[in-house]
């Protein structure tokens, strides 16, 4: 039986002052629980029994584990007569408070982030840094006007100046970035709005509303997505500085998957007597299991892999092979691959067209040169689906693009029809 990881907690006092704060297994959210003395009636006759209540600090607005521990002092204290129920809160003002920015984000980051991978959670977590350092940590999400109407200071204008700010640079730390990346960084903020509209533990929400639900997020125009034609794969195969390089790059080509689900293949995925591999749906981007053939290249290389003992992975990691190949290792490979290649050029000319050609291509580029082959677009959109791991919308719309050679070849036959 696996170990389960211990839960952080804290306690304090003793008999009735005796208070416990601590993470939820489930979740992480952060609890509080006491012992408590009830008046009850067994068999007609009234009898006191000791119970052990709880309840959710993060409803309370608790999220961090210093708060808790503090609200675990005050309740103790109260419990032992020493001190009013809460000694450390300030009076609050009557009416209903306002909704911080830095409150929700505080919320998403400790119960969302923790779910996510690696690179997304550092994403969160930068994203909240450069979300309180532009709109403040206590800018009111939500909050109740003089009229009683619900008001907010990141509305419509504010995402505007954010979008501005972010594309220009115009934030402190974070330098300018295209549309892709803007967003990406607001999709985050709206995230964490949603959570928040979701009723917690005493059934109300945080927020009633989005404030940026009528926003259209920024689109990157007319994205370069370059595929990696047949003279490119062979140049970079060339000059590689790693088998685990050459064996994934062709693995990208054959099997019409992303980088990312190939990298993390498992020998148990793969099954070369029946030429067929299973992606598993905790490594492939819309999260679909699904087993594929294997096309006779594929088979060879995977054959020509060598195995690794004490590996279960077909790429481990070459400083610990119990675990794959990461993406950074990959992304330093490629790198240094096209800077061999280019440095193979003699000619300045033909070098700097090489180098703008092979600008932006990396392996996702492989899956795209298959996806545009004209056998390829023949298939039904079941079939490309399941080959691909991607819906046939996206295929077409994303994937899928003519080159400028296919256009020439088609008015060509045209006129000599």
């Amino acid at each position: 039986m696996a170990k389960r990881s211990k839960r952080w907690s804290y306690y304090a006092g003793s008999g009735t002052s005796w208070v416990r704060a601590y993470e939820d297994a489930r979740d992480g959210k952060l609890m509080v629980e006491w012992f408590e003395d009830v008046e009850t009636e067994v068999d007609g006759v009234a009898v006191t029994v000791r119970k052990k209540p709880r309840k959710s600090l993060h409803a309370q607005g608790i999220t961090t584990r210093a708060a808790a521990v503090e609200k675990v002092e005050a309740l103790s204290a109260a419990f032992a007569g020493m001190a009013p129920a809460q000694p450390e809160s300030p009076p609050q003002p009557a009416g209903p408070q306002p909704v911080l920015l830095g409150t929700l984000l505080d919320v998403y980051l400790a119960e969302k982030t923790p779910w996510k991978g690696a690179s997304k959670q550092e994403h969160d977590r930068r994203a909240a840094a450069m979300f309180r350092g532009f709109f403040g940590a206590g800018a009111a999400v939500e909050r109740v006007g003089k009229d009683g109407r619900i008001e907010t200071e990141v509305g419509v204008k504010a995402f505007a100046s954010f979008v501005e700010a972010r594309r220009n640079g115009q934030i402190p730390g974070f330098s300018a970035v295209r549309d892709r990346a803007v967003e990406y960084d607001c999709k985050f903020l709206v995230a964490v709005f949603h959570h928040a509209m979701k009723e917690r533990d005493d059934g109300r929400p945080l927020i009633t509303r989005n404030p940026w639900g009528g926003c259209t997020l920024p689109r990157e125009k007319n994205p370069r997505r370059p595929s990696m034609t047949q003279d490119l794969h062979a140049l970079l195969l060339e000059h590689s500085i790693n088998w685990r390089f050459s064996a994934i790059m062709e693995l990208c080509r054959e099997t019409i998957h992303r980088g990312h689900s190939v990298r993390q293949l498992a020998w148990a995925d793969v099954d070369l007597r029946n030429r067929s591999v299973r992606w598993r749906g905790e490594f492939d981007k819309n999260g679909i299991e699904s087993v594929t053939p294997l096309s006779d290249r594929a088979a060879q290389v995977l054959e020509s892999v060598p195995r690794v003992l004490g590996s279960s992975w077909v790429f481990g990691a070459e400083l610990d092979p119990a675990r794959p190949v990461s993406r950074h290792t990959l992304c330093i490979w490629l790198t240094r691959v096209k800077r061999r290649g280019l440095a193979s050029i003699e000619d300045a000319e033909e070098r700097a067209h090489l180098a703008a050609r092979l600008r932006g291509v990396g392996y996702h580029g492989q899956k795209r040169a298959s996806v545009r082959q004209p056998e390829f677009r023949k298939l039904p959109a079941k079939v490309r689906e399941k080959l691909t791991g991607t819906s046939a919308k996206t295929l077409d719309d994303i994937y899928d693009d003519v080159e400028l050679e296919e256009l020439r070849e088609y008015m060509e036959g045209r006129r000599t029809a």
